[in-house]
């Protein structure tokens, strides 16, 4: 699937509701509701899949996701079969069940930490004067190496970032990484895709 079929696609997606879309590493992501729920990459459709509709991908003869040649397939997200992108009634199914894939994996709780109490209590700052999500320890880090804000975050990206602080010699984990680019993003860091952070740490050499 090339870009320009990208319109017929969400054309077809639209039978499930209004599907927005954001360029990410080379591919695109496909986005219901605010909810990231499959992608495009290599002209091919991917949906997000659970435990329970994995197996109808599978015996369509689907394959999961593999971003990189050398790296696992990513098993939770299967490429759509072409006889459902080819019928609208099913697209809308397949879409919808995606969709709640997704919501279901961003509604598992995570455990509360002092940081988090932290952020409920924290006045919300608008986009453009910090970014948020960001221990202090971590903010020291990113102003050592000029970034002080989301806009000097957007001229400088969020592994070149990464790797400045890196080459200060902070001890800057994958965590680090995942708030720079879901501060780029406007999410929270853990409701980064799974398949965004693969990304990352491929490109960031982790």
């Amino acid at each position: 699937m090339t870009d320009p079929d990208l319109d017929d696609l969400l054309d077809l997606l639209a039978t499930a509701g209004i599907v927005r879309t954001r360029k990410m590493f080379g591919g695109t992501g496909l986005y219901l509701e605010g909810v990231f729920f499959g992608l495009v990459a290599d002209g091919r459709l991917f949906f997000r899949v659970d435990d329970e509709s994995r197996g109808e991908y599978e015996s369509a003869g689907s394959e999961p996701f593999q971003p990189f040649p050398d790296k696992p397939s990513m098993r939770t997200y299967f490429e759509v079969p072409e006889r459902v992108q080819g019928d609208r009634r099913a697209m809308k199914t397949w879409t919808l069940r995606a969709l709640k894939a997704a919501r279901e994996r961003d509604a598992k709780p995570k455990r509360a930490t002092k940081s988090d109490a932290k952020r409920r209590v924290t006045k919300k700052t608008p986009r453009g004067t910090r970014i948020v999500h960001m221990g202090t320890v971590s903010r020291l880090w990113l102003e050592e190496v000029g970034v002080r804000t989301v806009e000097d975050l957007e001229r400088k990206g969020s592994i070149a970032t990464f790797r400045a602080v890196r080459r200060r010699g902070h001890p800057a984990s994958e965590k680090l990484l995942y708030a720079l680019e879901a501060a780029l993003l406007g999410l929270r860091p853990d409701r980064l895709p799974d398949v965004v952070q693969a990304n990352l740490r491929e490109r960031a050499g982790l």
